[in-house]
């Protein structure tokens, strides 16, 4: 039997896929008919399919971030103090 957690993953992965290609086929697209004049259409292009790849991306990391853990993570890396008797750094707590 497939474990839960591992087919969460999968369908969250395949699921950022289907987003990112809708989003670079969108762009692509559209970019074409908007920039149609200009000299340096290509690499206008390129610039809009990294300036919203890196948005999917971050839209994704951060709807993602609370179910992966993420947060549950950088909290407790906030709040996690020195064994004690341990002061080999004493200015850092």
């Amino acid at each position: 039997m497939l474990d839960r957690a591992w087919l969460t993953s999968l369908v969250k992965f395949l699921l950022t896929g289907i987003i990112f290609a809708a989003a670079f086929w969108l762009i692509a697209r559209f970019s074409g008919s908007l920039l149609g004049s200009m000299h340096f259409r290509d690499e206008a292009t390129l610039v809009l399919l990294a300036v919203g790849g890196t948005i999917v991306y971050a839209l994704a990391i951060s709807r993602c971030s609370d179910a992966s853990g993420w947060s549950r993570w950088c909290a407790a890396r906030r709040t996690r103090r020195s064994p004690p008797g341990c002061n080999q750094y004493p200015h850092i707590s």
